[in-house]
């Protein structure tokens, strides 16, 4: 079952930062962030529990993605019952401390 993708608009100032960032920083690959991004999002559209549980206090539902060839997470919450994936942040794996999280 195919569910509906929605952002945080959290999320989404994240995703202009971060696909800026790459575009001016990764000359041979400008691309890579963007194209990594679109794929992960129709993969857990159709896969909304492949992410790993994110452990921490008061976000039990909230999972964590790993874009591969990037130091990047994208972090979500899978509702099945309302039938969509909602992006909550896209963070690098190199911070200290995860991202702030806003429930939808």
């Amino acid at each position: 079952m195919k569910l509906l993708l929605r952002q945080t608009r959290e999320a989404e100032l994240h995703i202009l930062k971060l696909s800026a960032w790459w575009r001016t920083h990764r000359e041979k690959a400008p691309n890579l962030f963007r194209d990594q991004l679109a794929a992960a999002f129709a993969y857990l559209a159709e896969n909304p529990l492949a992410g790993e549980p994110y452990r921490r206090r008061g976000f039990k539902d909230i999972r964590r993605y790993h874009l591969k060839k990037t130091p990047y997470h994208i972090y979500y919450l899978p509702r099945m019952d309302q039938g969509d994936v909602v992006i909550v942040a896209v963070w690098s794996g190199m911070r200290k401390k995860g991202p702030t999280i806003r429930m939808p």
